[in-house]
Order: C-alpha cells, then structure tokens, then sequence
C-alpha cells in the first residue's frame, strides 16, 4: 500500500490545502482533501475542513477543531463528521508531551450517536530514546499524519491499549544505526503480537 502527500503552503508557510491519496486496491475512500483554517495572526490551527472522495457511502465532509496549550503544543483535537446533512462529533484526541515535546500519550475517546457522548477507545503510549526523530514535523502531523511525528527524539516503544476490543499492541524498535547528525539510518520493527503484528526493516533517506 502507498499512501501519498501533497502539501501546499502559501508564503508564509502555513499550509493552504494538503491532498492524501491512497493505492490500496480496495479502499473505503481513494483521497481525502485537508483545508486548514488558522487562528488569525498566528501558526495555530482553528480548524481543519476535510472531504473524504469515492468512499461506499459517497463523499463525506468532516471538520476537527484543535485547542493548544500556552506553549503553542496541540492537547485536543475534535472531529466532526456529516451525517445526513448533520455534524455529529465523532472521535476527540487528547495529548500530552514530555520536556522535550515529545507526544508521551494520545488518548482517543468516540462516541456513542444515539446519546452523543464520549467513552475512551484507545490509549497510546509512548517512550523515547535520546537520538533525534527521522523527520519532526508541525501541524501536518496534526491535519493527516500520525500526531507522533511532532516529537523530537526517537520513538523507540509505543503500547496501544485499545480499550473497545479489549487487545493490546506493542511496537519496538530495535537494531538501529544512525549517520553523523544522530538521525536513524536504519531500524528493525516489531508490532505484537503476531498475528496481526509484523516486523519491517526500516530504511531511512535523507536530502
């Protein structure tokens, strides 16, 4: 599977528009387009207006609303989906960080669409080792990528309760090499259990 990026930004370098496509063969949706609104005169999202295309049901909008902290982090985000012409909250985020900015835990929450409320899904939680991250990145991580790239340093564990179903998901790192600027090189990874965990061996390339 191939998951793709594109990313326009204006001079200033906020992010006008970010278009995802995926080539998996069989998908509920083959692209999504990001529309980042941002809170005026500052680099903090306000909200982010999303349309899924050619999924089952058709295209389906969504819109997610972010609340920062004094220290300029993302601590929630809140995802609105279209249902009948109708936005119902979905899914809410909640996250934390250590001194270095690093995501220590997410903490996912979705609703109920009879009664609308919230119970917890998941709970990711993260540790980190002293070498820097492959790739940190700013709000896009926060829009379509994994939440976890805002982080500075190295992700070398990552435990998943998934609260609904009852499992739990460990992924390791292991085995890793790093070239002089101390950015990993390459890496071993490990998702358990297996089934439906995997191990990848991880190649990084720089420019």
């Amino acid at each position: 599977m191939t998951i793709s990026h594109v990313i326009t930004r204006d001079n200033s370098g906020k992010i006008t528009k970010i278009l995802s496509k995926s080539a998996m063969p069989i998908a509920s949706s083959d692209s999504t387009v990001y529309w980042p609104t941002y809170v005026t005169g500052t680099s903090r999202l306000a909200y982010v207006k999303a349309t899924r295309y050619g999924g089952f049901l058709g295209d389906i909008n969504d819109s997610a609303i972010y609340v920062y902290n004094a220290v300029g982090q993302v601590i929630q985000r809140e995802i609105f989906s279209d249902f009948l012409g109708t936005m119902a909250a979905t899914t809410k985020n909640t996250f934390t960080y250590d001194a270095n900015g690093n995501l220590l835990v997410n903490t996912q929450y979705s609703t109920d669409l009879l009664t609308g409320s919230y119970s917890q899904s998941a709970v990711t939680t993260n540790t980190w080792g002293t070498h820097k991250a492959g790739v940190t990145l700013g709000e896009e991580a926060m829009i379509s990528l994994d939440p976890v790239n805002v982080s500075k340093n190295e992700l070398v564990k990552q435990v998943t309760n998934a609260v609904q179903s009852g499992s739990t998901y460990t992924f390791t790192a292991s085995e890793q090499l790093y070239n002089s600027f101390d950015r990993p090189t390459k890496s071993t990874l490990n998702v358990m259990p297996q089934p439906p965990g995997f191990t990848n061996k991880i190649t990084y390339f720089y420019q």
